[in-house]
């Protein structure tokens, strides 16, 4: 098998059931990935309502500068019932979803998949093709490069 590039993926769990999808998809991801020789660096933030609850902010300010340069987000589910809905939209979800590119160095987004099964393209072959469909949350962001 050739060498792969590996893909750097900004990990933002968010809370609760976030956590643990997250983590499980990135096991399911790593397992079809060393199948088919895709390589993944995670870059864990800790970007949540419990970050908000300790510090003020659902992330930090130079936050989207410090992720532009990686390959993807996967994003799981984030609120919390302490945190008005309000501050998890304005202050993580709706910037992440706006980030575009337009500075220099940074990446564009543009490709999200929302509560949708993932797709395997046809010519990559998997002993369970329907082993993807267990990537199906809501929260999983992935920029599709061209």
């Amino acid at each position: 098998m050739a060498a792969s590039k590996t893909h750097r993926i900004a990990v933002i769990p968010g809370d609760g059931i976030g956590v643990e999808v997250v983590t499980e998809g990135i096991r399911v991801l790593d397992a079809v990935g060393a199948g088919i020789g895709v390589k993944f660096q995670w870059d864990w933030k800790d970007w949540s309502c419990e970050r908000y609850a300790k510090t003020g902010a659902m992330m930090p300010k130079d936050g989207l500068a410090g992720i532009a340069r990686h390959d993807a987000i996967f994003l799981g589910a984030v609120g919390w019932p302490t945190v008005p809905d309000h501050v998890s939209l304005w202050g993580l979800l709706i910037p992440i979803r706006r980030f575009r590119a337009g500075a220099a160095g940074q990446v564009s987004y543009d490709d999200f998949r929302y509560g949708e099964s993932a797709q395997v393209p046809p010519e990559v072959s998997l002993p369970n093709r329907n082993m993807m469909n267990l990537l199906d949350n809501p929260g999983f962001i992935f920029n599709c490069p061209h």
